[in-house]
């Protein structure tokens, strides 16, 4: 039984059952590890673009530009729109 088994894997139709078998593994494979990392980037944007968040990229972004030009550490958009209006 073994022998015969061999004996078909040993044609070219063997050799493409293989190919097909690998191929369709590897795809399962990718699939699978992009099921997982889609939820946990999609989590990443979601907090990156939070307007409420004091760690969104607009909020860190603007504060860090401002603190470079002003040359001040803890410069603050937020406290500087407070400092101008009262």
């Amino acid at each position: 039984m073994m022998n015969k088994a061999l004996q078909v894997l040993n044609t070219k139709g063997g050799a493409v059952a293989i190919g097909v078998v690998g191929v369709l593994l590897i795809g399962y494979i990718i699939k699978n590890q992009a099921a997982k990392a889609i939820p946990e980037a999609a989590k990443a944007i979601g907090e990156a673009v939070n307007p409420i968040s004091d760690e969104n990229i607009f909020y860190t972004g603007v504060n860090a530009i401002g603190g470079y030009v002003s040359g001040e550490e803890n410069w603050k958009l937020g406290h500087k729109i407070y400092d101008w209006t009262h």
